[in-house]
Protein backbone atom coordinates (compact mmCIF):
# COMPACT_ATOMS: atom_id res chain seq x y z
CA UNK A 1 0.00 0.00 0.00
CA UNK A 2 2.76 2.48 0.84
CA UNK A 3 4.50 1.76 -2.45
CA UNK A 4 1.24 2.48 -4.34
CA UNK A 5 0.80 5.81 -2.49
CA UNK A 6 4.39 6.74 -3.23
CA UNK A 7 3.83 6.24 -6.96
CA UNK A 8 0.32 7.73 -7.14
CA UNK A 9 0.98 10.83 -5.04
CA UNK A 10 3.65 12.34 -7.35
CA UNK A 11 1.62 11.30 -10.39
CA UNK A 12 -1.57 12.92 -8.99
CA UNK A 13 0.32 16.09 -8.03
CA UNK A 14 1.78 16.31 -11.53
CA UNK A 15 -1.66 15.87 -13.12
CA UNK A 16 -3.23 18.52 -10.87
CA UNK A 17 -0.39 20.96 -11.63
CA UNK A 18 -0.67 20.27 -15.36
CA UNK A 19 -4.44 20.76 -15.30
CA UNK A 20 -4.21 23.97 -13.27
CA UNK A 21 -1.48 25.64 -15.30
CA UNK A 22 -2.56 24.13 -18.61
CA UNK A 23 -6.18 24.93 -17.89
CA UNK A 24 -5.43 28.57 -17.06
CA UNK A 25 -2.99 28.92 -19.89
CA UNK A 26 -5.36 27.29 -22.32
CA UNK A 27 -8.41 29.22 -21.05
CA UNK A 28 -6.88 32.61 -20.47
CA UNK A 29 -6.08 33.70 -24.05
CA UNK A 30 -9.47 32.54 -25.33
CA UNK A 31 -11.39 34.19 -22.50
CA UNK A 32 -9.22 37.31 -22.53
CA UNK A 33 -9.30 37.40 -26.32
CA UNK A 34 -13.11 37.18 -26.38
CA UNK A 35 -13.43 39.81 -23.66
CA UNK A 36 -10.97 42.12 -25.40
CA UNK A 37 -12.67 41.63 -28.76
CA UNK A 38 -16.06 42.42 -27.20
CA UNK A 39 -14.59 45.48 -25.43
CA UNK A 40 -12.91 46.74 -28.60
CA UNK A 41 -16.13 46.21 -30.56
CA UNK A 42 -18.18 48.13 -27.98
CA UNK A 43 -15.62 50.95 -27.91
CA UNK A 44 -15.56 51.10 -31.71
CA UNK A 45 -19.36 51.40 -31.78
CA UNK A 46 -19.22 54.24 -29.25
CA UNK A 47 -16.44 55.95 -31.14
CA UNK A 48 -18.24 55.58 -34.48
CA UNK A 49 -21.19 57.45 -33.04
CA UNK A 50 -19.02 60.13 -31.46
CA UNK A 51 -16.39 60.63 -34.13
CA UNK A 52 -17.65 61.64 -37.54
CA UNK A 53 -16.09 60.59 -40.81
CA UNK A 54 -13.77 63.52 -41.38
CA UNK A 55 -14.04 63.66 -45.19
CA UNK A 56 -17.80 64.21 -45.12
CA UNK A 57 -18.06 66.46 -42.07
CA UNK A 58 -15.16 68.85 -42.42
CA UNK A 59 -15.69 72.43 -41.35
CA UNK A 60 -16.55 75.11 -43.87
CA UNK A 61 -13.44 77.10 -44.93
CA UNK A 62 -12.16 79.59 -42.36
CA UNK A 63 -12.44 82.38 -44.93
CA UNK A 64 -16.15 81.68 -45.54
CA UNK A 65 -18.52 84.53 -44.78
CA UNK A 66 -20.74 83.45 -41.87
CA UNK A 67 -18.95 80.13 -41.59
CA UNK A 68 -21.60 78.77 -39.22
CA UNK A 69 -24.35 78.81 -41.89
CA UNK A 70 -25.53 75.30 -42.68
CA UNK A 71 -26.77 72.12 -41.04
CA UNK A 72 -25.00 70.82 -37.93
CA UNK A 73 -25.59 67.91 -35.54
CA UNK A 74 -23.99 66.10 -32.61
CA UNK A 75 -23.40 62.96 -34.72
CA UNK A 76 -23.51 62.00 -38.39
CA UNK A 77 -26.75 60.08 -37.78
CA UNK A 78 -28.16 63.18 -36.08
CA UNK A 79 -27.87 65.04 -39.37
CA UNK A 80 -31.01 63.25 -40.54
CA UNK A 81 -33.03 63.44 -37.34
CA UNK A 82 -31.59 65.93 -34.83
CA UNK A 83 -29.96 68.72 -36.79
CA UNK A 84 -29.42 72.37 -35.96
CA UNK A 85 -29.99 74.71 -38.91
CA UNK A 86 -28.04 77.95 -38.95
CA UNK A 87 -28.92 80.74 -41.35
CA UNK A 88 -27.08 84.06 -41.48
CA UNK A 89 -29.56 85.64 -39.01
CA UNK A 90 -31.52 82.69 -37.61
CA UNK A 91 -31.09 79.36 -35.80
CA UNK A 92 -33.39 76.36 -35.33
CA UNK A 93 -32.06 73.83 -32.80
CA UNK A 94 -32.76 70.10 -32.68
CA UNK A 95 -35.04 70.59 -29.66
CA UNK A 96 -37.16 73.23 -31.39
CA UNK A 97 -35.64 76.38 -29.94
CA UNK A 98 -35.71 79.23 -32.46
CA UNK A 99 -33.28 82.17 -32.33
CA UNK A 100 -33.23 85.41 -34.29
CA UNK A 101 -29.80 87.03 -34.55
CA UNK A 102 -29.78 90.73 -33.68
CA UNK A 103 -26.04 91.20 -34.21
CA UNK A 104 -23.21 88.91 -35.35
CA UNK A 105 -19.68 89.97 -34.41
CA UNK A 106 -16.48 88.27 -35.59
CA UNK A 107 -14.51 86.99 -32.60
CA UNK A 108 -11.25 85.04 -32.28
CA UNK A 109 -12.06 81.50 -33.47
CA UNK A 110 -15.68 82.22 -34.38
CA UNK A 111 -18.52 84.60 -33.64
CA UNK A 112 -20.37 86.26 -30.78
CA UNK A 113 -24.04 86.47 -31.64
CA UNK A 114 -26.54 88.69 -29.85
CA UNK A 115 -29.81 86.82 -30.20
CA UNK A 116 -33.35 86.44 -28.98
CA UNK A 117 -34.39 82.81 -28.56
CA UNK A 118 -37.79 81.25 -27.99
CA UNK A 119 -37.93 77.72 -26.66
CA UNK A 120 -38.97 75.58 -23.73
CA UNK A 121 -37.96 78.33 -21.27
CA UNK A 122 -39.91 81.03 -23.13
CA UNK A 123 -38.24 84.05 -24.74
CA UNK A 124 -34.72 85.04 -23.71
CA UNK A 125 -32.10 87.42 -25.06
CA UNK A 126 -28.37 87.04 -24.72
CA UNK A 127 -25.16 85.95 -26.40
CA UNK A 128 -24.53 82.78 -28.37
CA UNK A 129 -20.82 82.04 -28.45
CA UNK A 130 -19.87 80.12 -31.60
CA UNK A 131 -16.30 78.79 -31.79
CA UNK A 132 -14.69 76.45 -34.27
CA UNK A 133 -12.57 73.62 -32.89
CA UNK A 134 -10.34 73.03 -35.91
CA UNK A 135 -8.64 69.87 -34.60
CA UNK A 136 -11.98 68.29 -33.65
CA UNK A 137 -13.69 69.57 -36.82
CA UNK A 138 -16.54 70.89 -34.67
CA UNK A 139 -18.57 74.01 -33.94
CA UNK A 140 -18.84 74.68 -30.21
CA UNK A 141 -22.01 76.49 -29.13
CA UNK A 142 -22.15 78.02 -25.67
CA UNK A 143 -25.06 79.96 -24.23
CA UNK A 144 -27.59 80.03 -21.43
CA UNK A 145 -30.36 80.25 -24.04
CA UNK A 146 -29.67 76.98 -25.88
CA UNK A 147 -27.90 73.75 -24.98
CA UNK A 148 -24.13 74.13 -24.89
CA UNK A 149 -22.93 71.55 -27.37
CA UNK A 150 -20.28 70.51 -29.88
CA UNK A 151 -21.64 70.04 -33.40
CA UNK A 152 -20.25 68.57 -36.59
CA UNK A 153 -21.00 69.96 -40.03
CA UNK A 154 -23.48 67.71 -41.80
CA UNK A 155 -22.53 66.34 -45.20
CA UNK A 156 -24.20 68.08 -48.12
CA UNK A 157 -27.15 66.17 -49.55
Amino acid sequence: MSRTLTILFPLGAALITACDSGGDAARSPAVDGAANTEYRSARASQNDAAVPERADTSLPPAAANRRYVGTWAETVSGCASAAWTFQARHLETADGTSCDFDDVVDAPGGYDVQATCIGGKGADSGTLTLRFAESAQALLVDSDMVSSVGLIHCPAD
